[in-house]
């Protein structure tokens, strides 16, 4: 009996040794696996596998705790349920616009109203409601403080077109604008960075450029066969940057100013953009940086030639389109070869030089948008963009003035007065 007892003891301790060993045996040889971290067995692995393991646990923890928090940080404890369908108070600027930018518009309400261009190109377009001509006013706007002009307009689309476009149908032109719906709704997202692959637009837009000269007699004037590829669409670019920002172009003055607007901008562009065969200078003899301007510097190995059917050029003119376009100056200053790879950015940065620079007249206070409705023709728009007209090839520049000036029905020198 004892010898009996004695051998089922001798059995059991060895039954024990054995199960020991092998449990130390698999931990040794995986210290690194993933083992450690499903058995919690923390006791066997030395201090160093432990720490590991804590600072994996630690890591996973914290990305969850974090994305708990964006989310809550972003609703603000609001109650979305009551803003999630706004659009049914027939009502388009007291109670469905108040629903939208609470919630679903609010932060390109708020990237508006955190701007000082913006906020003031607001509270000016809202001066407007007592005004003897709202579209006047507005459009006046609009140029005085274009910088907050693609912030607002990102904020109006999504409220108009998107979150209450049954309330608000037919209260703005601005939703003809917008081609892929929800894709165009803020302009300073980023994603027009891409290279332009030629998708032909619908062409919804519908202004003052699109009602003096037709696609058809555009294609003539800019064959499509000679044009570079992010021109492919130029006619259908062009009228959806004006809609989007500048709204006033060939719109301000009598319908001959307007004319002579469209015709003075399509003559420069023919000549800067060599018939729009070429998005970029040829032959650019320097970099074209203003290592004075501290406010908008140039970034080491980046060029500032001229690009786009303007050809816009210098760190201190991609700078401030860049503000507008994308809402920050550091993306195009980052990689300003980007307007020579999009026809909307490219049209946009042209259409931004006219209306708003003062180019080689700096100081002056004159514009390329002021000469052309303002008397001043094509000789007073290049002395904007080159500096002078006597040394700016006049006779080309004339030839391509006459030649457009007489597909929209008036005479070149009826630009100038």
């Amino acid at each position: 009996m004892v010898f009996k007892n004695y051998f089922y003891l001798v059995l059991l301790l060895a039954f024990f040794t054995g199960c020991s060993s092998g449990v130390g045996t698999a931990s040794d040889n995986n210290i690194d696996s993933e083992s450690l971290i499903t058995t919690g067995d923390t006791d066997t692995d030395s201090d160093s596998d432990s720490d590991s393991d804590t600072d994996t646990d630690t890591d996973s923890d914290s990305d969850s705790d974090s994305d708990t928090d964006s989310d809550s940080d972003s609703d603000e404890g609001i109650d979305t349920a009551q803003y999630a369908n706004c659009d049914n108070s027939n009502d388009c600027y007291d109670s469905c616009w108040g629903c939208a930018v609470a919630w679903q518009c609010k932060a390109e309400d708020d990237a508006c109203l955190n701007n000082s261009v913006c906020k003031s190109l607001d509270t000016c377009i809202a001066g407007c409601d007592s005004a003897a001509d709202w579209e006047v006013c507005s459009n006046s706007c609009r140029s005085k403080y274009s910088g907050g002009v693609a912030l607002l307009n990102a904020r109006d689309i999504c409220v108009m077109c998107n979150v209450c476009s049954n309330d608000c149908n037919g209260e703005s032109a601005i939703c003809d604008s917008v081609v892929d719906t929800g894709q165009d709704t803020t302009v300073d997202t980023g994603q027009d960075t891409g290279v332009d692959t030629g998708t032909p637009s619908d062409c919804s837009s519908s202004n003052g450029f699109t009602g003096i000269i037709s696609e058809s007699d555009f294609d003539i004037y800019f064959p499509k066969a000679e044009r570079a590829s992010i021109y492919t669409n130029a006619y259908c670019d062009l009228a959806d940057m004006i809609s989007r920002l500048y709204p006033a172009f060939a719109n301000t003055g009598t319908a001959t100013a307007k004319k002579c607007e469209v015709a003075t901008f399509l003559a420069s562009v023919k000549h800067e953009a060599d018939m729009l065969k070429t998005a970029r200078e040829y032959n650019p003899p320097h970099n074209y940086c203003d290592y004075s301007n501290d406010d908008y510097p140039c970034v080491s190995g980046q060029s500032y030639y001229g690009r786009g059917p303007l050809q816009i050029s210098f760190n201190y003119h991609y700078g401030p389109y860049s503000e507008v376009y994308y809402g920050t100056k550091t993306t195009l200053l980052n990689n300003p070869s980007l307007v020579e790879q999009n026809g909307d950015l490219a049209w946009g940065a042209s259409l931004w030089f006219w209306m708003t620079q003062e180019g080689a007249q700096w100081g002056s206070g004159r514009n390329c948008h002021s000469e052309a409705t303002g008397g001043g023709g094509i000789q007073g728009v290049t002395e904007v963009i080159f500096g002078n007209w006597w040394s700016s090839d006049p006779t080309q520049r004339q030839e391509y003035m006459d030649d457009i000036s007489s597909t929209l029905g008036i005479s070149s020198s009826t630009c100038d007065w």
